[in-house]
């Protein structure tokens, strides 16, 4: 930044600011900008909604890729559009869905008991092993407290 004096016709001094930047520093700070904003282009594009049929007709293997990026309110809404479609071929087509989800759902919950079963075995073995570190702590300083009473008899 350079910084020009002069004085005007009433005797005030006016004081001239003129910026000087190189244009390396404008080229790199015009990058700099672009790099920064160039994710922000990337994350705004939305991905194509996925639709029932076009889930159907994909392999199984693009088929699982593309269901890991789904959300729980996606996922639903593949559900019922699948449902749509076989409920025409197969008017039971609810009743089974209804019964597989419960099957599933009770699948879940025994995973996630049995894993609550292991969690609480983890925690009765790290009390457990505490509990024996503060009886040795404890032993040790009793045995340390009956050697110095007898040291100073």
């Amino acid at each position: 930044m350079l910084i020009q004096t002069r004085s005007t016709k009433n005797g005030k001094i006016d004081l001239d600011m003129k910026t000087k930047y190189n244009p390396k520093i404008k080229l790199f700070v015009f990058f700099f900008a672009l790099t920064l904003l160039s994710p922000l282009s990337l994350f705004s594009q939305e991905k194509p909604k996925l639709n029932a049929q076009a889930l159907l007709d994909m392999k199984m293997d693009a088929a699982f890729a593309s269901i890991e990026g789904l959300s729980k309110e996606e996922s639903k809404e593949i559900v019922s559009q699948m449902r749509a479609i076989y409920r025409d071929s197969n008017p039971n087509i609810d009743k089974f869905y209804f019964l597989i989800s419960h099957l599933e759902e009770i699948q879940a919950i025994e995973k996630e008991q049995s894993r609550l079963e292991s969690l609480n075995l983890v925690y009765a073995l790290g009390f457990l092993l505490f509990m024996g570190l503060l009886i040795y702590i404890w032993w040790n300083q009793r045995k340390i407290q009956i050697q110095l009473s007898r040291i100073s008899k």
